[in-house]
Order: structure tokens, then sequence, then C-alpha cells
């Protein structure tokens, strides 16, 4: 009679982006049984991550090519009043993101950019990130602004994004969506 070998997998609680370390130091745990004449190994990685509706700030959430937190949010960013003029706003606000590209990523290079974000308000405004470049004086670190940093697997980018919006504006929601990740991701900024 051949002995029978029983596993059982403990649920071990394992993250794909903890915010330390880069996108490929994702844990792993291994269980290997042996019997005389037979060794079993289960090897338990990391799910990927699921996208959740709305998530809420310093929420990690999974894209194509990695996954993205927000960070920080600031509803009211410091500027001075010339500069808002120029840009035709009544007030600046910034969120700090962090990208990670996975470092499994063998797809087209990641390009970061400010761009792909928006925000939203209850009244179905969308309000774009500020487009200039010069003397103004953004929240720092600056988030790649102008889609012209490449991201290398394995890597992630940190910075401030900034969006020129209304007095009035009762923002709700941050959205990236881009060529590489075909499905927004949502925040809530409620």
């Amino acid at each position: 009679m051949r002995p029978s070998v029983l596993v059982l997998l403990l649920a071990v609680p394992l993250t794909a982006c903890s915010g330390e370390g880069d996108a490929s130091s994702a844990p792993s745990a291994t269980v290997t049984v042996t019997t005389p004449g037979e060794t079993v190994t289960v090897t338990a990685t990391p799910a990927p991550l699921d996208p959740v509706t709305n998530a809420s700030i310093g929420k990690a959430q999974p894209v194509a090519f990695g996954a993205i937190t927000t960070l920080e949010f600031e509803r009211k960013v410091a500027i001075d009043a010339e500069t808002l003029r120029a840009f035709g706003d009544d007030q600046w606000a910034a969120v700090r993101v962090k990208t990670c590209v996975d470092a499994a990523w063998d797809d087209e290079p990641i390009k970061l950019g400010w761009g792909a974000w928006t925000v939203e308000d209850g009244q179905g405004a969308v309000f774009t990130a500020v487009d200039g470049s010069g003397a103004i004086d953004y929240p720092e670190p600056i988030y790649p602004q102008f889609g012209n940093r490449t991201t290398r697997a394995g890597t992630c980018v940190t910075g401030w994004i900034t969006f020129g919006l209304s007095s009035a504006s009762r923002l709700q929601n941050l959205v990236y969506e881009s060529e590489a990740s075909p499905e927004p991701t949502v925040w809530s900024l409620k």
C-alpha cells in the first residue's frame, strides 16, 4: 500500500506591494513534505491585487503593469495668486502617488506623466492636472510630468501631481486612466 501525504495549506497573508522595497520583493511561502519515497513541495505566491471601486487614499490599486498607491491628498495647495490667474484656476489641489512597475513586466516600457490623472467632483466636472513648466512652485518631489519618464520593471516612482480647479469644487474621486492600463483606477477623496 502506498503511503498518503496530507498537506495543509495555511492562509498566509501576502502583499504584492507593501510600500517597502521594490515591486520585485513580493513574499512567498514554501512548504515541503517528505515521506519515504516521495517529496511534495507547494509554494504560495501573492495573489494579484483586486481593484476596488473608490478605494481610499493610502490603498494600493492594481494596474496592468503593477500597482499605484495614493499616499496623500492636499485639497488646497499654497500657490501665489499670479500663478493661479495665469492658469485660470481658483485653487490647486495635489496628490502624492507611488507607481510601481512589476519586476516581471516585459511588455512596452511604461512612460509616466500627469496626463493619465484627473479629479472629479460630485457635479460631473473633471479637472485635469496643471499643464505648465518653468518657474512654477509645484509641491516636491514632482511626479514625472510630461510622459517622458520611462520606468523600468521592478522600480517605483513617487511624487506630487497638481490639479487646477474652481473653489466651489467638491472633489469626490481621483482617477488614473492610461493606455498601459485599460481599466480606470479610482480612489475616493471624500
